[in-house]
């Protein structure tokens, strides 16, 4: 079972992981919507209010993609629950399934989590206390890089865990991280790949009939350099190693070197936000 209280994180898997994700996330709703449900179905009829709408719940939080949650339509009065908006019980669920389903009541107190591959990610054990055989295994991801490795361990059959919670690291403002296995960036391209208008995918005047997304201008990774530090590492079929690529602000290519990679393309962001400081906050 996968969780997370992060709304983009639910977006990202429904929108590049759906056939091999979707199944295991957890259908129970985040702290927000559980507030927004019992707000409008408990206290408006206590308060008298025969109209739900006219009751409002406003949540302060620190990340603007709560908003992607507040808007979906699942969490509406007369919808169901939105998908894979769980998160932050890790504890509850770890103690709740050893007593259930083996009988082992927990003491109070932090759990014995064990840092791992890095401080962002931990897990969790349950073992008989006979055989020391592991009866429950549940872990913490924090950030894209973590939750990567986890999400190609699940497509391939390999995931050991039982439960993950899954977290983005600071709501994503020190790393994003995103990874392919395609046929990588080619060397003549390194420096377009940031510029504006470089990279779209129109070819013609003709081809503007046909769109259906905002994303057709060859914005995005200029975009990104100027909210962020960004770096690509690639490599094409061919290549004796990958490229590290460092971009400024402006989108130049200011550093280039040797990085060991497979044939595909890694797209880092670090210190997101960090040229807009009232964006960050």
């Amino acid at each position: 079972m996968l969780a997370s209280a992060c709304p983009g994180w639910v977006c990202y898997a429904e929108k590049t992981q759906s056939e091999s994700l979707l199944p295991f996330i957890a259908s129970t709703k985040s702290p927000q919507a559980v507030m927004g449900s019992l707000v409008k179905r408990v206290l408006a009829p206590r308060l008298g209010v025969i109209d739900p709408a006219k009751l409002y719940h406003c949540t302060v939080m620190p990340c603007y993609d709560k908003k992607l949650e507040a808007s979906r339509t699942e969490l509406t009065l007369e919808g169901t629950q939105a998908q894979g908006a769980s998160g932050g019980y890790a504890d509850f669920v770890f103690r709740t399934a050893a007593e259930q389903l083996f009988g082992r009541h927990l003491p109070p107190g932090p759990l014995p989590y064990q840092t791992l591959r890095n401080a962002d990610f931990q897990e969790v054990l349950l073992r008989d206390e006979a055989s020391g055989e592991v009866l429950l295994r549940c872990a913490i991801a924090n950030g894209f890089r973590n939750i990567q490795t986890l999400m190609r361990k699940i497509r391939m059959g390999r995931c050991e865990y039982d439960y993950i919670e899954v977290r983005l690291k600071e709501y994503g403002s020190q790393l994003i991280e995103v990874s392919d296995n395609g046929s990588g960036v080619k060397a003549e391209d390194y420096q377009a790949l940031t510029l504006k208008y470089h990279t779209s995918k129109l070819q013609t005047f003709a081809d503007l009939a046909g769109l259906n997304t905002f994303g057709f201008r060859g914005e995005a990774l200029s975009s990104l350099c100027a909210l962020a530090h960004v770096s690509v590492v690639t490599c094409t079929q061919g290549q004796e190693a990958g490229v590290r690529l460092e971009y400024a602000h402006s989108g130049q290519l200011v550093s280039q070197e040797p990085c060991p990679r497979a044939v595909g393309t890694t797209v880092a962001l670090k210190a997101l936000f960090s040229t807009l400081p009232v964006r960050h906050k």
